[in-house]
């Protein structure tokens, strides 16, 4: 009886893996998280079968007892990050960016749908301001994530002559970049402008980090190891490999100077569970001895500080830290420590 109910429930997660695959559009990763349930569903009834006929394989099945719930909890940790670092803001803005995500053919993927809800209400309750839709065509998408936008916006009620459409950008920078001349083009004002970015927390992240930079007038240079860290597995592999103690190789980037002729390198890297990325960590321990003076920028999605890796990342750098911040999106004070990190870094610039 109870193997029989373990064939009905992997029958029932094989037939929604396939719904969400194929017949639903937009929750791809639902369908292959069921996917994967009902193959440990699968494993587990071969493991409660074998683990009969010898003690072998009854160790085996524990084993693979305490992997999966080692896995799921990680699985909940990292949810748990994505959801806390979500919210809003009622602050009045001069101009609306929102930047793309996947689409599944024509219909925008859960994560983009989140994103044109989101610029929708607000675009509603603010009538009058103008909002670029920002977003290219990847693999896999029959249009571009911008048009899915503009598409999701006017079904909303948002009027077309409203959005403008950006879809040339593949990346977080191509998103400001190409924006800004969209807005100028359109012969929106930007002087002293406050633009409302809408995405999620860990994308934000970069946005943050460009706007960041583009006020201190720095150079921003994004680093990245060999191992591919997009969509869902790149999700997780993140997670994973922070907790490792070892690194990918880098791939090559290139810098105006060499870093050695930087007066200050601010070194930027979202909390994975508890510790900075796998990239940067990488990067330190390759690059950390160049610098002559280095500054860190956090973005984590749980309300712990973390500042404990300051020190960690500062095993790296032999000339230590002379500011740094960890910031929450939308949290309480997040404005505030921002502005007093730039202000301790401009405070160290004009030092002679």
């Amino acid at each position: 009886m109870r193997g029989k109910i373990w064939w009905i429930l992997a029958a029932v997660l094989a037939a929604l893996a396939a719904a969400c695959l194929w017949l639903v559009p937009g929750v791809r990763f639902s369908g292959v998280l069921c996917a994967a349930l009902a193959v440990v569903c699968l494993l587990w009834l071969a493991l409660g079968r074998l683990s009969e006929k010898s003690r072998f394989w009854r160790i085996c099945k524990r084993i693979f007892l305490v992997g999966f719930c080692g896995l799921t909890a990680l699985v909940l940790a990292l949810e748990v990050l994505v959801i806390s670092g979500s919210g809003g803001s009622d602050a009045s803005a001069d101009a609306v960016l929102v930047l793309g995500a996947g689409v599944n053919g024509e219909a925008p993927s859960l994560s983009l749908q989140s994103r044109i809800d989101a610029a929708a209400d607000y675009l509603l309750a603010h009538p009058g301001i103008p909002a670029v839709l920002s977003g290219g065509q990847g693999p896999g998408e029959d249009i571009t994530e911008a048009e899915a936008m503009y598409r999701g916006l006017t079904a909303r009620g948002v009027e077309a002559e409203r959005l403008f459409l950006e879809d040339r950008s593949a990346s977080t920078a191509e998103n400001f970049a190409f924006s800004k001349a969209v807005l100028e083009e359109a012969e929106v004002d930007l002087t002293g402008a406050r633009v409302a970015v809408v995405s999620n927390g860990f994308h934000l992240f970069r946005a943050c980090l460009l706007a960041e930079a583009a006020e201190l007038g720095a150079e921003v240079v994004e680093v990245r190891d060999n191992v591919d860290r997009t969509g869902w597995r790149g999700f997780f592999r993140c997670g994973l490999d922070a907790m490792r103690r070892t690194t990918h190789p880098l791939q090559p980037f290139e810098t105006q100077r060499k870093l050695g002729d930087y007066r200050l390198v601010i070194v930027a890297s979202p909390v994975w569970a508890g510790r900075c990325s796998s990239v940067i960590r990488g990067f330190l321990k390759e690059h950390g001895g160049e610098i002559r003076h280095a500054a860190y920028l956090l973005s984590r999605g749980g309300e712990e500080r973390n500042e404990e890796i300051y020190d960690q990342m500062d095993l790296y750098t032999p000339c230590g830290h002379v500011a740094a911040v960890s910031l929450r999106a939308h949290s309480v004070g997040c404005a505030f420590w921002r502005e007093e990190f730039l202000r301790q870094v401009r405070e160290f610039l004009d030092q002679k």
